[in-house]
């Protein structure tokens, strides 16, 4: 009878555990929720048409939060997001465009970097969510063939929209780049293309390198960067290069 008592009130508790777990999950995923529907109240509302062309409301966004500097677009992609950077570095992995803690966080860039989008090396952080919202959707550049259709990504300053082609995208190791090579330096700029290029010859199914394109010290680079799923110790990149600054 006791063995039964306790088989009883081992099952009940894996019963409880489980119905935690599951509430868990779903209480996490009810957050993600709301904090992307933040993000869609954002584009909405700071969506404006000027005389040249659709731009988003800098002086509403900055009011909301004076460490939005730009706002991100990946043609195809999820990717539609204001650009935030703070005085403390990686304030914003897991916080939202409110500052309120966020597992999706925000996608941002650390004070190595200005806010003009001017050093050689420019880099933009952002989670790699299951939605594919953040910069989960990055990882449609896992496929050859998707690769090979979209090439551009838009940035928009306060003061110019910024077009960027996509010159390669790479599953990379993780060590932060700017310790490695400086960002503001043209020959930091070179050693990380050499790096780039030694990757490459790694010959992984997700780097992918659009053929017949130069990538040198004198571009100005934006790297993307972003988590690969089951593999901690990489990171993936989509590298592409400034071809075109439009000023308001």
């Amino acid at each position: 009878m006791k063995q039964n008592s306790y088989v009883r009130i081992i099952s009940v508790i894996v019963v409880v555990a489980a119905a935690i777990m599951v509430g868990l999950f779903f209480f996490q995923q009810w957050r993600n929720d709301k904090g992307e529907e933040t993000y869609q109240e954002v584009r909405k509302e700071t969506k404006k048409e000027t005389k040249q062309k659709a731009a988003h409301d800098f002086e509403q966004l900055q009011k909301q939060n004076a460490d939005i500097y730009a706002w991100i677009q990946v043609p195809n992609t999820k990717v539609d997001y204001p650009v935030l950077q703070s005085e403390e570095d990686n304030f914003y992995l897991s916080r939202d465009i409110n500052k309120q803690n966020s597992k999706p966080g925000s996608i941002y860039s650390n004070s190595c970097n200005s806010k003009d989008m001017e050093d050689a090396i420019t880099i933009l952080y952002g989670h790699d969510m299951k939605a594919h919202t953040m910069f989960g959707s990055l990882h449609l550049f896992d496929d050859k063939e998707f690769f090979d259709e979209n090439d551009t990504i838009l940035v928009e300053t306060p003061e110019a929209l910024l077009t960027y082609s996509i010159y390669g995208v790479y599953n990379y190791n993780d060590n932060y780049i700017p310790s490695v090579f400086s960002v503001t330096e043209a020959q930091g700029a070179q050693e990380f293309i050499d790096s780039l290029e030694e990757c490459a010859k790694e010959g992984d199914k997700l780097t992918h390198i659009r053929q017949g394109e130069t990538l040198t010290a004198d571009d100005k680079i934006l790297v993307l960067s972003t988590c690969i799923s089951g593999q901690d110790d990489r990171r993936f990149l989509v590298v592409a290069k400034l071809t075109d600054r439009d000023g308001y």
